[in-house]
């Protein structure tokens, strides 16, 4: 996020509400657990060079871009279902 990277210190979750984002319990201090409702992301599709990614935009006015391997995002969406944003 921004230029902060949580590599493997992040747990994600998905609700009706939402996209769920928590830093891990022994790095959280001064980062509380994120609900970022569905209305306030957006996604884009990412390459690296070697893995394929997805952007989630978050929020509506200072947007910050989350990263994260294809293959997570292809869970969440799994478990999201209709909640899922559409790609731009």
């Amino acid at each position: 996020m921004g230029w902060i990277k949580y590599n493997n210190c992040l747990t994600f979750g998905v609700s009706d509400l939402g996209f769920y984002l928590a830093v891990l319990p022994i790095f959280r201090f001064q980062h509380p657990p994120l609900l970022i409702p569905w209305r306030e992301i957006r996604l884009r599709n990412g390459k690296g060079l070697i893995f394929s990614y997805k952007e989630l935009i978050l929020g509506p006015d200072e947007e910050v871009t989350l990263r994260i391997r294809r293959r997570a995002a292809d869970e969440l969406k799994n478990m999201a279902g209709a909640n899922w944003p559409s790609e731009e």
